[in-house]
This record gives C-alpha cells, sequence and structure tokens, in this order.
C-alpha cells in the first residue's frame, strides 16, 4: 500500500457509489434505500450544510474500492459521499429533505472530484477502519480529546477562564494533574457565574487572558480555597444560581481576605508560585492478562503436549478481570497436568508433591527460600478447588493471579523440562 500523495488519485463522484453493506447499518438493496437510511440516522443534512459552508475536510480522504462495473464504492466516507450527492442532486434526497437540500445547495458549487485511496478489497482497508473508529485500542486507534483538551482546541469559548484558572492552580501545587481531570466542568459552572467572577475580581469567561483587580495576597487565599474545594469534591456541577452567590459571598469572608482591589493585571505574570504539594503516587495500571513466559511456551512444544500448549495459550490469553474464576480453574488444571507428567501420583495433591524437598531438589533452595513458591502453589490448589467445588465461594483477584504466575514462573519451566519425553 503505498503512503502519501502517490497512493491517492482524483475520482469524479459519479463513479462512486454509497456502501450498501456498510458496518454502520444493515445490507441494503439499492443506493436509495441507503440514503434514506443516511439521511434519517446519520445526519447527512448537517454534514451538507458543514460542507457549503466549509468545504470537505482535507484531514479526510475517502476510502474506496473497485467493484464489477469499474465503478467504486466506498469504504471510508459513506455520510460525506451522501451528502455531496444530495447537494449535487437534492431530489435524490428523501422527499421530506427535498426542499432543505435544495435551500442548502441553492449556492452550491458541485465538487467534481473527491481525494480517494483505493483499496484492493475489504479485508485490505479493514484494519486502517478499526484505527478510525473502533475507539482507542490500546493506543493503537484514535484518543478522544478531553473535557481540558478541547477547551485548549477551542480557544476563546465559555471554558476558556476555567482552564486558565485550573493551569494556575496546578502550576501553583494547589491542585495535582490527578485531581484536576473531571474538574473543568465544576470550575466553568463556578466561574460562569458574575457574582464569582467578581469575588475573585475576573474577567469574562471567554477572555483570551485571565486577568483580575483583586490584591494579591486575597486572590492567593480565595483561590486555593475554591481550587481546594474543587479538588475534593466539596463543591460539584449539582448547584444552582443561588448556591454559588453562597458560596462567593462565604470565600470572600475566608480568613485574611481583606477585600482590597487594585489594578487589574494579568495572572500569569503575577500569581506568585507556591511551593507544590507533593504529588500523589501514581498507581500502577492492574495486569490485563496473565504474561507469557517465552521460556515456558517452548519448552511445553518439546514435551510434547497440545493439551498443556492450549492450557498456557488460554491462560495469557483470556483477559483477567472478567474471567478471573475461569482462569484459576485453569491454572489449577495446569500445575495438576504438569506435576502428573513429573510422577504424581493421581490421589497426591500438587500441593503435596512440590513439597520443599522437592523444590529443594529441584534447585529452588531451602524451606526459607522456597516459602514464597509453596505459598503459591498452596493458593493455586486451593483457590482451584473452591472454585470448582463450592457452590458460592470463587476466586476473583486479577492481581494475585498474574503475580502467582510470575513467582511460578521458574518452577513452571522446571516442571515441563522434566516432563520432556513423558507423554
Amino acid at each position: 500500500m503505498k503512503y502519501g500523495i502517490k497512493g491517492a488519485s482524483m475520482v469524479s463522484p459519479s463513479k462512486v457509489f454509497l456502501d450498501q453493506n456498510n458496518p454502520r447499518h444493515e445490507p441494503f438493496e439499492d443506493q436509495e434505500e441507503a440514503i434514506n437510511y443516511l439521511c434519517k440516522n446519520d445526519k447527512v443534512l448537517a454534514i451538507a450544510k458543514d460542507i457549503v459552508l466549509l468545504g470537505l475536510n482535507p484531514l479526510e480522504l475517502f476510502a474506496i474500492i473497485k467493484d464489477e462495473n469499474n465503478t467504486y464504492f466506498t469504504a471510508e466516507g459513506n455520510r460525506r459521499l451522501c451528502a455531496i450527492k444530495l447537494l449535487n442532486d437534492p431530489d435524490l434526497a428523501p422527499s421530506s429533505q427535498q426542499k432543505e437540500f435544495k435551500k442548502t445547495a441553492k449556492n452550491w458549487k458541485p465538487i467534481k472530484e473527491l481525494f480517494c485511496v483505493e483499496f484492493k478489497n475489504r479485508e485490505e482497508v479493514r484494519i486502517w477502519l478499526d484505527r478510525i473508529h473502533a475507539g482507542e485500542n490500546e493506543g493503537r486507534g484514535r484518543r478522544q480529546w478531553n473535557a481540558d483538551q478541547k477547551a485548549r482546541n477551542s480557544g476563546y469559548d465559555k471554558n476558556n477562564l476555567a482552564l486558565q484558572i485550573l493551569d494556575i492552580a496546578e502550576k501553583q501545587g494547589i491542585i495535582t494533574a490527578e485531581e484536576r481531570k473531571g474538574r473543568l466542568s465544576t470550575v466553568q459552572r463556578y466561574l460562569g457565574n458574575p457574582v464569582m467572577r467578581d469575588t475573585l475580581g475576573l474577567n469574562e469567561p471567554s477572555a483570551e487572558q485571565a486577568s483580575t483587580d483583586v490584591v494579591e495576597k486575597d486572590f492567593n487565599i480565595m483561590l486555593t480555597k475554591f481550587v481546594s474545594d474543587v479538588a475534593q469534591k466539596k463543591i460539584t456541577t449539582r448547584v444552582d444560581s443561588d448556591g454559588i452567590k453562597k458560596y462567593s459571598r462565604n470565600l470572600s469572608k475566608s480568613e485574611g481576605v481583606t477585600g482590597a482591589r487594585g489594578t487589574r493585571r494579568e495572572l500569569t505574570k503575577t500569581v506568585g508560585a507556591k511551593k507544590a504539594r507533593p504529588q500523589k503516587p501514581t498507581e500502577p495500571e492492574r495486569p490485563e492478562k496473565i504474561e507469557p513466559n517465552r521460556k515456558l511456551e517452548q519448552s511445553l512444544k518439546a514435551i510434547p503436549s497440545y493439551k498443556l500448549q492450549r492450557l498456557y495459550f488460554s491462560l495469557c490469553d483470556i483477559p483477567l478481570e472478567n474471567h478471573t474464576p475461569l482462569l484459576a480453574v485453569g491454572a489449577w488444571t495446569f500445575l495438576e497436568t504438569l506435576t502428573a507428567l513429573n510422577g504424581r501420583k493421581t490421589n497426591d495433591p500438587f500441593s503435596n508433591f512440590l513439597s520443599a524437598d522437592r523444590l529443594a531438589k529441584m534447585g529452588f533452595g531451602d524451606k526459607k527460600k522456597t516459602k514464597g513458591i509453596r505459598t503459591v502453589i498452596q493458593r493455586i490448589s486451593d483457590m482451584g478447588n473452591v472454585t470448582k467445588h463450592d457452590e458460592k465461594s470463587t476466586y476473583l483477584n486479577q492481581e494475585q493471579l498474574a503475580n502467582d504466575f510470575e513467582t511460578l514462573s521458574s518452577l513452571l519451566v522446571a516442571l515441563s523440562d522434566g516432563a520432556k519425553g513423558k507423554t
């Protein structure tokens, strides 16, 4: 697949047709049925009005696939193509929207060419559609902007002042980056109230640069109180105008506030930085799956045991969070099978078989050194049995199970090596 301009071409809209098998909807029999659906459900008229106003988005190309008639259908851009076709010929629109499309297309200069990338088939384009439409996908797909990022991109909108206040407060150490997540709407709601803005001496919410005429000492006291209350969720968006006015009056009466006013000044240039509060430690991400051990994988192949290979693949492939009980039984079965191939008798639990003496002979040290391993072995034995046999109790700790497999990694390799040629 060529990348860049060389991989794209200009194609007439008359040669490109709507995809009647688009993932957004059930398959349609013809173009008219597809148009009617898109106009009814996918806001094509709004797209058409936006195209007339601004033109086609230069950041988005059409993905097309050639069909048996030497024409094309859209693999990406179905709604945009529908809007263009109806602007070019409003009579194609559903009768209920024809009048509006004709009005929208009144001063329309028809688009004669579409900037397209051609793909051989659906399979070739599918992976790129996933990157656009299937969500973040562990970072591989498009990420949606959060409220702060939208506000920064929007420029001088109603959130601009609130965003600047949060930026200043974070720089001063009043609020941490983690604490401010999801708090923009609360700050915006309060600063959208003229009484609250007057208390802090702030200018309009859409101002390019936040400024105040409250003296610096007073402003710092009130800003610290306000933002701290936001961070600690003492105040939220669930408040009416009277509640904000009452909060503002109490804020102006905070200890140490004089009520003095001075010359208006830009906040980023005059607010003194305070000693930052210690940042909260970042919580580690919970393990999503059991981490595979490549040495163990190779050793299992050399036994050889298809059962053990499939068991281990499933243990490492199935997500922990929603399937911990299933994986607990799988872990129990995995150890049962491995120890059986190492000579464990049928009626002997693997927790007994893997005694401290046996572990010492396998090179894992004395009882003190093998305590952690033996604890994990017993836990897997217990949790597997409970999950299998108890009518209510089951094992649900995904982090523990992931850690247990990490703890046993060397032992599992040793057991697998010991089972070679015994199947």
